[in-house]
């Protein structure tokens, strides 16, 4: 939300935002505008859970691949059996939210799941039947890793 946008709303009494609002609202309404503005975090996070593994499972079976070759008039029926998921470990990096829900997801599909985390997550691992491991044998000993932290110089440094 830009100042430029909201001059084009002069009617706006509320904003909302399913996210995290002061990270994606590039400039504050004056209070005398009157415009409340709200943040939902975490609103979304079953729905983002859910389209993380919407991703691994088309990854994982070659869906867009597949989907190219069919849209291109080739049928690839000796080539299409990907990887399964069953039994497979996931490496999730960040375990606030959304992590834990795709933590929580996995559970179906019996793979285990491997997080590693700062010391500022909100949910311990036991809540969502997790072991943590560090970094390098997440990403050494995972089969799919699933990156769910913001993007900030201090998550660069660990």
């Amino acid at each position: 939300m830009t100042a430029e946008l909201m001059e084009l709303a002069p009617k706006l009494r509320a904003w909302g935002a399913r996210a995290w609002a002061w990270t994606i609202l590039t400039w504050k309404p004056p209070p005398k505008r009157g415009v409340l503005v709200m943040s939902t975090p975490g609103g979304n996070s079953v729905s983002v859970a859910e389209h993380t593994f919407a991703l691994l499972l088309a990854l994982a079976r070659q869906v867009p691949r597949l989907d190219r070759a069919i849209h291109e008039g080739r049928w690839e029926k000796s080539s299409a059996a990907g990887t399964e998921v069953r039994g497979k470990t996931l490496g999730l990096i960040g375990l606030g939210r959304i992590g834990s829900e795709v933590a929580c997801a996995r559970k179906p599909l019996t793979c285990a799941c491997w997080p590693t985390i700062r010391s500022s997550a909100k949910r311990p691992a036991r809540e969502v039947s997790v072991e943590l491991v560090p970094l390098d044998i997440l990403l050494a000993e995972s089969d799919f890793v699933s990156l769910h932290t913001r993007a900030e110089s201090r998550d660069a440094k660990t």
